[in-house]
């Protein structure tokens, strides 16, 4: 099951699966939306919130195919 993305997201379906708590106490929710991109499928969705769950930017990736994101790992330098 994933975390509602509503207020995130727009009028279709848009869901996070995965999400990471940032440095600074933020967090990086990552998943799937079908609201965004030009082909009407899944793209990868990605919302960076800060520590009060306000909304900082978010993106999407299509690479012209059904795409989710389903899990988020930090790197070594800590990004």
């Amino acid at each position: 099951m994933g975390i509602n993305f509503d207020g995130f997201g727009a009028e279709k379906t848009d869901e996070g699966w995965a999400v990471l708590q940032t440095e600074d106490h933020g967090f990086l929710v990552v998943g799937f939306g079908e609201s965004f991109g030009t082909d009407n499928d899944q793209d990868i969705f990605i919302i960076r919130t800060d520590a009060d769950g306000t909304k900082l930017w978010s993106t999407y990736f299509d690479e012209g195919y059904q795409e989710q994101a389903r899990a988020i790992l930090p790197t070594a330098d800590g990004n």
